[in-house]
């Protein structure tokens, strides 16, 4: 072997003690390089998809449903005919009130003078009878009044759904009528009662008026159940739920449709209250769904008070209602369809941006570590805009250069690194 080979290992050889003895004095870190890009602060949350226009049609009559002209799904004008009831009973009792009202006009113009004494046993049971079912019609709009109230509180503690509360309304107004309604007849059977003790000529007239008022009221009041008994939609839309079927018993109260209108489609969210604070309408939110994929959305409504929210993990916590719309002509969903959220509370572009874990302090001074010629310097850096991730640096970084991520305790300025 000649000198010049010889010279050529053996330099070979030193170099690489060098370098095995370099790697053994460096330490390895995990390093990130600074560049600008896009930054956004993300709140993430569900929201579940609502409509603002919607309806839910009770039944007001009792009875047999005769045609349903419409299923689910099917799209509804203002008015369309979606039910009818079984009207053959209404319609004789419509005539059977005619002739009662024929009756009382004619007895107003024929009156007798002649009082009988069982007569006038007659109209006390009649009175006694009223005053009992007058006494039942009060005790149960008592009931239904305190029962109203009750659920008006738990609505307001969102314990109970909106529609309980039409149902238990309905049942308030049916109690209060049915009252009303018995204090009439009571008038009637008192005074009723009074003229035949006094035999009170002029006041035949009262009673026989009196029984008039009342076979109207009887007739107006099965007029209005033959106008109950076709169910037409109040909106246009969708029929989303369809409570009945022909040849069913429907009692009065009973709900019969769900009809909405997909064009008043908003996405309904609750924000944790510690988060509400970054949130703001016109906020941008990127809306996930699994069928397809990300569209936008923006916020345009935020709730005044906060609600009390149970989790999936049954925690009570305070969160903020916040309305999200979006393209609903091009993207139709159904109501009740969960999705993803992603608001972008704020963002801000072309900005030098390194993670949270790379700053550190030091006297008050956010610092991090900055890898130059494979040795750390410390860098005194000013921070901007922050998200959960990164942070924004305005002052003492430039793109491109290399930080520490995360440093640990062992690290110090001047030691050499490998990454």
């Amino acid at each position: 072997m000649n000198k010049k080979k010889l010279f050529i290992i053996i330099g070979i050889l030193i170099m690489g003690c060098i370098l095995v003895l370099n790697l053994n004095n460096s330490t390895q870190v995990e390093v990130f390089s600074t560049k600008k890009g896009l930054m956004q602060d993300i709140i993430e949350a569900e929201g579940i998809v609502e409509l603002e226009n919607k309806s839910t049609l009770y039944s007001r009559i009792s009875g047999i449903v005769s045609r349903v002209n419409c299923n689910e799904g099917d799209k509804v004008d203002i008015g369309e005919n979606l039910l009818e009831f079984d009207m053959e009973d209404l319609v004789l009792a419509k005539k059977i009130g005619e002739t009662d009202l024929n009756t009382e006009l004619a007895s107003f113009e024929n009156l007798k003078n002649e009082v009988k004494y069982e007569d006038i046993k007659k109209a006390e049971l009649e009175l006694e009878q009223a005053k009992i079912d007058t006494k039942i019609a009060e005790k149960k709009y008592e009931d239904s009044a305190d029962n109203l109230k009750k659920m008006e509180t738990l609505y307001d503690s969102n314990l109970i759904s909106e529609e309980k509360l039409k149902d238990v309304k309905l049942e308030e107004s049916i109690a209060k009528s049915n009252l009303n309604s018995e204090y009439k007849e009571m008038e009637i059977a008192e005074y009723s009662l009074k003229r035949l003790k006094n035999s009170i000529s002029k006041d035949d007239l009262k009673i026989a008026d009196l029984k008039v008022e009342q076979a109207k009221l009887n007739l107006e009041d099965i007029n209005k159940k033959l106008e109950y008994a076709k169910i037409n939609s109040d909106i246009k839309g969708v029929v989303l739920s369809k409570f009945a079927e022909e040849g069913e018993l429907i009692e009065e109260g009973d709900k019969l449709f769900e009809i909405g209108d997909y064009s008043s489609a908003y996405i309904e969210a609750y924000i944790l209250s510690d988060d509400i604070f970054e949130v703001q309408v016109n906020n941008k939110v990127i809306i996930s769904t699994d069928a397809l994929g990300e569209i936008m959305g923006e916020i345009y409504y935020i709730a005044a008070k906060a609600e009390k929210y149970i989790s999936t993990l049954g925690i009570e916590q305070q969160r903020i209602k916040v309305k999200i719309k979006y393209d609903n002509k091009k993207h139709v969903f159904k109501p009740g369809y969960s999705v993803d959220l992603k608001i972008i509370a704020k963002e801000k572009a072309d900005t030098i941006y390194v993670p949270q874990k790379s700053i550190f302090d030091i006297e008050g001074e956010d610092k991090v570590f900055v890898v130059e010629n494979g040795k750390l310097i410390i860098r005194t850096v000013k921070k901007g805009f922050e998200s959960e991730e990164y942070v924004e640096i305005i002052e003492g970084l430039s793109e491109g250069e290399v930080i520490i991520i995360d440093p640990d305790n062992n690290l110090e300025e001047g030691i050499k690194v490998r990454y």
